[in-house]
């Protein structure tokens, strides 16, 4: 740390001589801060960085699951790899549900499909200095994305197409239905339940060969339900360029997204298949509009269609006996084993019973589309006519997501259901709905619904401060913001922030910093809307002082602090 990484060739060498050197730029890097940015060296709170370039290693493009393993005190926890549904849960010190802001503003609609090649640098916020700006929001730590924009220079286009094939990490092992009925016996045994399923020697014998595989089933579900591999297809064009009064930066992104999960069309509606589809513009203009004034604009939107069957519960994988149901019995099988009731009939049927495979095809398709529209405007003015280092920004937002869904089933009031069936031991056909049961089902229904809108209406107005007086850096922060918000046909309701923060630092060895933000929320009582929330920190960094830099110069920053908030 503080130092630049060097790669050196081995070959033909017995001895490597290698020189540190000191990584001077880590120390002048930019850090980005609640409302904000610091140099590196004069951080007091407990914040990371990180580029958007660690976020492509990962190979993930689910933001919030690039984020795992990159930052210290940052925890993703990811229970489900369901195409589109995949996002971890994150924890800053163990702390849940941070607030996460894109390029200063609070997230709506999630952040984890925002295109991963459009992002500049992730900043985590973890501790009560670096968060007290944010006040009770704050609480549980913060996550500032900051975007590319352009830069000076000649149009740049990249185009990047991956193309990722996955496969299960893990498989459990599993049991053959000859040893699981093996296993059943015994329970039945000690328990004295002779009807409760018990398998003769006879029934054993052919659980094990497998002579009877329709009849004396041994059924591998996971080979049943998962692919060898699922695939995702992911495509994004940008460009980027500028010149000394416009910079500009656009993005277009196509992902495509398949699963493990096996599914087959059997009726009259779409493939009840787990598949994501994400199509992505960000674009950005900067106008230097004077030597003093900057306009900042920018328009992202994003569209999003996930794909899933009916409601499948998929702990039947691992609690449904090998040796219980046929998932699917072929039409062939009715030629061998005649139905009496239809005679000369030849046609696929369900296996009656626990049946994660018929459950997954025949509960209707579930799909859900997500809008993201935002648009963002920032206008910078430099005030050094008032006093050297001032600077006024005046920021404003419209955010907009806008979900609907659209569920296919089967019309249960022309009471359709699905015919299930298990081949007795005796060759003969039970029906789970009784042996003279029998029902079509080719009846689609569905219906189409808004399931949320919300829009967000956010303006913010700040002064900041940064001078140096010789040895004496200072700079100060004040803030004001307001929140609107409506969701669905709710009556809007408004946050409120009044923020100040003030740093001092002396030869960037002792440091010293403030900072404090007045939160109001509207939907509280009169008298209780309002609360502050102040942070305080000190710290000292020991490798400028002379009996360390005289003994130890190679140790070029090695900071003490203190902070509280």
């Amino acid at each position: 740390i503080g130092f630049i990484t060097q790669e050196i060739s081995a070959t033909g060498k017995s001895t490597l001589d290698v020189v540190m050197e000191e990584d001077v730029e880590s120390l002048d890097e930019v850090v980005v801060v609640g409302y904000g940015q610091q140099k590196k060296e004069s951080v007091l709170g407990a914040i990371s960085q990180i580029k958007g370039n660690e976020l492509l290693q990962s190979g993930s493009a689910n933001v919030t699951n690039a984020l795992s393993g990159i930052s210290p005190g940052l925890n993703i926890v990811q229970t489900t790899g369901q195409p589109g549904a995949d996002d971890g849960e994150i924890f800053i010190r163990g702390n849940a549900n941070p607030l996460v802001l894109v390029d200063g503003v609070e997230i709506v609609g999630g952040f984890s499909n925002i295109d991963p090649r459009d992002i500049a640098s992730v900043s985590v916020l973890k501790d009560g200095a670096a968060t007290a700006v944010y006040g009770i929001r704050g609480a549980n730590g913060v996550i500032i994305i900051t975007t590319k924009r352009g830069k000076i220079g000649k149009p740049k286009v990249t185009f990047t197409s991956e193309y990722a094939v996955e496969t299960l990490a893990n498989i459990p092992d599993k049991m053959d239905a000859f040893n699981s009925q093996s296993a059943l016996n015994i329970g039945i045994l000690n328990d004295q339940a002779y009807l409760n399923g018990y398998s003769t020697e006879t029934d054993l014998a052919f659980y094990r060969d497998g002579s009877l595989p329709y009849i004396y089933p041994n059924v591998d579900w996971f080979d049943v339900m998962t692919k060898d591999y699922a695939t995702s297809f992911n495509q994004t064009v940008a460009i980027q360029g500028g010149n000394d009064f416009v910079k500009y930066y656009a993005s277009a992104g196509y992902l495509k997204e398949g699963d493990i999960i096996e599914t087959q069309q059997f009726y009259n509606y779409d493939d009840p298949s787990f598949k994501f589809s994400r199509y992505s513009f960000r674009g950005t203009l900067d106008f230097t509009l004077s030597k003093t004034t900057t306009l900042k604009t920018s328009i992202s939107s994003r569209f999003e269609d996930r794909n899933q069957p009916g409601n499948v519960n998929f702990q039947d994988l691992y609690e449904t006996a090998p040796g219980g149901t046929v998932p699917l019995y072929p039409a062939e099988v009715l030629l061998e084993y005649p139905d009496p009731l239809y005679p000369g009939l030849a046609e696929p049927r369900f296996g009656s019973g626990d049946n994660i495979y018929r459950d997954i095809n025949t509960r209707g398709v579930t799909r859900n589309f997500k809008t993201i529209f935002s648009i963002d405007f920032d206008l910078e003015q430099k005030l050094d006519f008032v006093t050297k280092g001032l600077k006024f920004t005046g920021k404003y937002n419209y955010i907009s997501n806008y979900q609907t869904s659209s569920i296919k089933n089967f019309d249960q009031r022309l009471q359709a259901r699905i015919d299930s069936y298990t081949l007795e031991r005796d060759g003969s056909w039970f029906s789970f709905e009784g042996r003279n049961y029998e029902r079509p089902l080719e009846y689609a229904g569905g219906n189409e619904n808004i399931s949320s809108t919300q829009d967000i209406t956010y303006y913010r107005t700040q002064l900041n401060y940064n001078r140096s007086f010789d040895k004496h850096n200072v700079t100060g922060l004040a803030l004001f913001s307001r929140n609107k918000r409506i969701n669905n046909t709710q009556f809007p309701f408004y946050n409120e922030d009044w923020v100040g923060r003030f740093t001092y630092n002396y030869d960037s060895r002792y440091f010293f910093e403030v900072a404090g933000a007045y939160n109001g929320d509207e939907t509280f009582a009169r008298g209780y809307r309002f609360k502050f929330f102040p942070s305080y920190s000190v710290g000292v960094n020991l490798a400028k002082e002379k009996f360390i830099a005289d003994n130890i110069p190679a140790l070029n920053n090695f900071k003490i602090r203190y902070s509280y908030g």
